[in-house]
């Protein structure tokens, strides 16, 4: 049997959803290797999300490498790799340096009617 390691619930190899969510990753991770997809754009959007989903499938995934060899799910691995790369890179988020925030807005319009 299969432990997650953040929470310690097991799981089997066969499960549908580990196949059905890892092949979405999968694609997506071909699309942003070969350059079809905006590295920047995917990853502001999923950056997190894929961490995550690599985290919670990488025990199975490990097991389905032991009969499938290691380039399975390699894509998503690399969508992943490079998730995290850009959560390092951006540990606050990546609004853009120069733009306000709303709440800062909001004070300059609550300042001026004040006046």
């Amino acid at each position: 049997m299969l432990v997650r390691p953040s929470q310690g619930k097991p799981y089997t190899t066969g499960q549908t959803g580990v196949r059905r969510n890892s092949r979405v990753w999968e694609q997506i991770g071909t699309f942003a290797k070969w350059e079809l997809v905006d590295e920047r754009s995917w990853l502001d959007i999923l950056a997190s999300q894929v961490v995550a989903a690599w985290r919670l499938l990488e025990v199975p995934i490990m097991a389905m490498r032991s009969t499938a060899g290691r380039s399975a799910f390699e894509n998503f691995e690399y969508l992943a790799a490079r998730g995290m790369l850009w959560q390092r890179r951006f540990p606050d988020g990546s609004y853009p340096k120069g733009t306000p925030r709303m709440a800062e807005l909001d004070a300059a319009d609550a300042a001026r009617e004040q006046t």
